[in-house]
């Protein structure tokens, strides 16, 4: 939970996870949700991309996002589309072309449309449905309509607050993690090895369940 003055900011930690031999990518599952502190309780929604590591085996450790974050915003009916390594192209493509765009480029729109934010094509961004164009890098600055709106060193970072009364299943009350905040590192790895061979065994009694079904 994030709490500002003018907004709260709520997020869930689920992630999904791609394992390939040279790379690895990893995605925050559902949407963070911001309630904007006015008189109408704006509500906006979002959907973040696939993250991605390479250059696990060979090649050049590399790090990028690649696929769309979605925007919605509940109350106005408006949405929001951001399109993550734009220039990618495709497996076929790249054989015989280099793409001359960053990794970190993105581009994007604002519709009114809904439907747009699931069109994968490039003439998405010619849709006589857009209200705004976006583009910019996400380690550096976001423009609308040629404006910029967003520098990375200009806004400061969100301030996080834990919950006031966290579920029995957060990850605070892990036993490995007390142990390890305590400076007691055997401890620590005790429990955590514990902890591993319980997740195992439940993982073992699923697989049996799912077979006699």
């Amino acid at each position: 939970m994030c709490i500002r003055d003018s907004y709260n900011l709520t997020a869930k930690h689920e992630y999904s996870l791609k394992i390939y031999p040279n790379s690895a990518a990893f995605r925050c599952n559902g949407y963070r949700k911001i309630i904007m502190k006015d008189s109408a309780r704006t509500t906006y929604l979002i959907k973040y991309p696939w993250a991605e590591s390479k250059g696990f085996m060979f090649g050049l450790p590399s790090f990028s996002y690649y696929g769309d974050i979605v925007i919605k915003d509940k109350t106005n009916k408006i949405y929001a589309m951001l399109r993550l390594h734009a220039g990618k192209k495709s497996f076929a493509e790249a054989w015989f072309k280099k793409s001359d765009v960053r990794n970190d480029f993105f581009k994007g729109l604002i519709t009114k449309n809904k439907a747009l934010l699931k069109d994968s094509s490039k003439k998405v961004f010619y849709s006589k449905d857009m209200l705004s164009y976006i583009e910019g890098n996400w380690i550096d600055y976001v423009m609308i309509d040629g404006e910029k709106y967003w520098e990375i060193d200009k806004q400061l970072p969100l301030p996080v607050k834990d919950a006031t009364n966290p579920l029995p299943s957060d990850s605070s009350f892990r036993d490995d993690l007390k142990a390890f905040i305590a400076n007691d590192e055997v401890e620590a790895q005790k429990q955590k090895e514990i902890m591993e061979d319980i997740q195992r065994n439940d993982r073992k009694q699923r697989e049996k369940y799912v077979k006699k079904k």
